[in-house]
């Protein structure tokens, strides 16, 4: 009779430790999920998303893969993965997502000769339009975390020094696929023509292209200086690319967890701003020890081909006005 009551007594006691862990468990399973980018080993957007799944992971609410240089795909794939509700985290610029949600305003944070210094970016990203863009693109199944990551300054890189826009006519110049990118070269007279940047080496090399635009950095890592003779000395664009994840996965994560990845965010956006310079003038200095020239471009006259820009693109004079207000509101402030 002791031996039932002891055995009645353990039972019962254990049955209220697993209620009592049970009541006290109430977090969201760990998120499982894969971050994943085109861009390749060392680069800012490298650096910022190893920095994403460090922070994630020491979380302890997270459990995170990394994929590089396109290993799942190209950015397309990427994406397309993403608005199938994939569990992954992917990094694109305003025109990447923009083309691919239906909200092509969203290539205006990419536009030309618009920024002056690095953090000129928040002129448009704290602006009430382009947060309602990525609340536009939540219809479409994707939640954009407004917190930029500084992917690049962008140059022109041809093997014909090109001074003015006159100098790109006639030649094919790679661009990523992209609305914004194409535009941006019709608009300064040259021909663009998408390629991936896994093809982009071999078509310079095979004459298939007469150059590119490209950041400095990954320039180098890539070794256009092999097959590119001249290099711009001023960026035509810096530009930025935000994390985006399925808002089905968003939706399905804890308060906890969503606070979390969004403060993770806010200091890889900080950590980017942080390395790009040192990171360009060391792509810079390593062209340049491998022969690449440097040239300077008339700035003001690839600036008066931006008319032409704002009409590809379908700007119309109310937005034209409420970006460059929104410009000019923030360095006002600075």
């Amino acid at each position: 009779m002791r031996k039932k009551i002891v055995v009645l007594a353990i039972v019962l006691i254990f049955s209220v430790s697993l209620f009592a862990n049970a009541t006290k468990e109430t977090k969201a399973d760990v998120v499982k999920v894969d971050v994943a980018n085109l861009y390749t080993e060392g680069s800012v957007c490298d650096l910022a998303s190893k920095e994403l799944v460090k922070l994630l992971n020491d979380s302890g609410l997270f459990q995170v893969n990394y994929y590089p240089n396109s290993q799942l795909g190209s950015l397309y794939d990427q994406i397309e993965s993403l608005l199938a509700d994939a569990p992954i985290i992917t990094l694109g610029g305003g025109s990447d997502w923009g083309d691919r949600v239906n909200v092509r305003e969203m290539s205006v944070i990419m536009t030309p000769f618009l920024y002056e210094d690095l953090g000129d970016v928040w002129g448009i990203a704290d602006s009430d339009f382009w947060k309602e863009m990525l609340k536009d693109a939540e219809k479409s199944g994707v939640k954009i975390l407004n917190y930029p990551i500084v992917s690049g300054s962008r140059y022109f890189m041809t093997n014909k020094k090109v001074l003015v826009p006159a100098d790109f006519a006639g030649q094919k110049i790679r661009v990523p696929n992209s609305s914004a990118y194409v535009n941006t070269f019709n608009a300064f007279g040259a021909t663009p023509t998408p390629i991936s940047v896994g093809d982009l080496y071999m078509s310079l090399s095979q004459k298939l292209v007469d150059g590119c635009e490209f950041p400095y950095a990954n320039a180098y890592q890539s070794q256009f200086y092999e097959v590119i003779k001249y290099a711009a000395k001023t960026p035509y664009v810096t530009t930025y690319d935000f994390f985006g994840i399925s808002l089905k996965l968003w939706n399905s994560m804890s308060e906890e967890q969503q606070k979390t990845l969004e403060n993770s965010l806010a200091k890889v956006s900080a950590y980017s701003f942080e390395v790009f310079p040192s990171l360009e003038a060391e792509g810079r200095q390593m062209l340049a020890d491998k022969g690449m020239e440097f040239v300077d471009i008339d700035a003001d006259a690839f600036r008066a081909r931006m008319d032409r820009y704002y009409e590809l693109s379908g700007w119309t004079d109310e937005f034209r006005a409420n970006v460059m207000k929104a410009m000019s509101d923030f360095r006002a402030k600075k």
